[in-house]
């Protein structure tokens, strides 16, 4: 068996909703009723994709397929949501067994029409099931009238936002540093350099995508010319060592030559 979800929890003045599957919250607010959750089904999809209206749906042959439900998945997606909350505003939870057969402009007037929340929920569920409802009926009516509420302003809109609890703590960028004197370590950075800053050997070519700016490069902490510099030195060595040894060569032969012109006297 599965079966959908939907909790609601304060947090000062703000609710904050959790959902899975299409049981829904709804926010009455000055005479006006509006949805704050998204139903996760395949015709609320179809709806949203202008595929078709939300009448339609009601007709719709698949209306009953749900996208998630707990007891059926090892894993489940909680959508969140958020209502910053006024003086009188009235929360509606319920499953598809009310607002599946009795529709949202009916539930609004049961609700404006009778200020009792306990008589308001027995006429909800007394409707659907006047209207022979294929699912189980549930309904949770609440309302906020807490003295540190502000009174609902004409620019308040009720609709789903989406609530963030904070993400994963963004880790510290690791810097990166020369090694010992005489080392060549290097390490993988991102880097993001501006455009006006980039020479001309630091232009990717259409050959190396992977040196596009912002992409992972591996840098080395002494930087290009630096090698350059040190290949150029260890050219220079290596000419100077040749010169030397050709020198050290022709005088060993020169020494030789004057031993062989030595005349031993008796």
């Amino acid at each position: 068996m599965g079966t959908t979800c939907t909790v609601a929890a304060l947090v000062d003045d703000t609710l904050v909703v959790a959902q899975i599957g299409d049981s829904r919250c709804y926010i009455l607010r000055d005479g006006k009723l509006a949805q704050v959750t998204k139903d996760q089904s395949l015709a609320w999809q179809l709806i949203e994709a202008g595929a078709m209206t939300a009448d339609e749906a009601k007709a719709f042959e698949h209306a009953n397929i749900i996208l998630q439900a707990l007891g059926v998945q090892e894993r489940v997606e909680v959508v969140l949501s958020q209502v910053q909350l006024r003086k009188g505003d009235v929360a509606l939870l319920c499953s598809d067994g009310l607002h599946g057969p009795v529709t949202d402009e009916e539930i609004l007037a049961v609700l404006i029409g009778e200020q009792d929340l306990q008589k308001a929920g027995e006429s909800l569920i007394g409707k659907a099931l006047d209207r022979d409802g294929p699912d189980n009926i549930t309904v949770v009516l609440a309302r906020f009238d807490g003295e540190g509420l502000t009174a609902p302003m004409p620019e308040d809109l009720v609709s789903f936002v989406g609530y963030d609890p904070g993400g994963d703590p963004i880790p510290e960028p690791v810097p990166v540093t020369a090694g010992s004197e005489g080392s060549f370590g290097a390490q993988t950075v991102e880097e993001r350099l501006p455009r006006d800053l980039l020479t001309a050997d630091d232009v990717p070519t259409r050959a190396d995508p992977d040196e596009l700016p912002g992409s992972k490069k591996t840098v080395a902490p002494y930087g290009g010319s630096w090698a350059r510099s040190l290949l150029t030195v260890f050219l220079l060595a290596l000419v100077f060592a040749a010169a030397g040894g050709i020198f050290v060569t022709k005088c060993e032969r020169s020494e030789s030559a004057r031993g062989d012109t030595r005349v031993t006297l008796p």
